[in-house]
């Protein structure tokens, strides 16, 4: 019988980007593994992609909103360039224990406001 597993690589992918752009939507601030059992590592962006505010009025903002349709599905099966990549190494986990990893980011909503999607969902 196990007393305890062995440690682990943990990958962690987030879509990260609308195509065609090179906007990224995330900016990750920090990676924590639960009672320091591990360390992660993740492609730091020193200064994060923002997209210039327009200025428009709320006539504009509001019609953008309730104009707004469709559903938009981001995902990341392979990692690539539209991902966001964490990558965790676990320690060994005595049984009946859990891991958990905090992971703490900035979302760069003028992405959001530039999408056509009323619906946008991550998976």
């Amino acid at each position: 019988l196990f007393r305890s597993l062995p440690g682990s690589f943990v990958h962690v992918l987030f879509p990260n980007r609308f195509l065609p752009t090179d906007v990224e939507m995330f900016h990750i601030q920090e990676v924590m593994v639960s009672k320091d059992k591990g360390n992660c590592t993740f492609q730091k962006n020193p200064s994060p992609c923002v997209i210039p505010q327009e200025k428009e009025s709320i006539f504009h903002t509001i019609f953008t909103f309730f104009t707004k349709s469709g559903r938009k599905v981001l995902k990341c099966d392979k990692p690539d360039t539209s991902c966001l990549i964490v990558n965790c190494n676990l320690s060994s986990l005595p049984k009946e224990e859990a891991h958990s990893i905090d992971i703490y980011m900035l979302l760069n909503t003028e992405v959001l406001k530039k999408d056509s999607s009323s619906v946008i969902q991550v998976v």
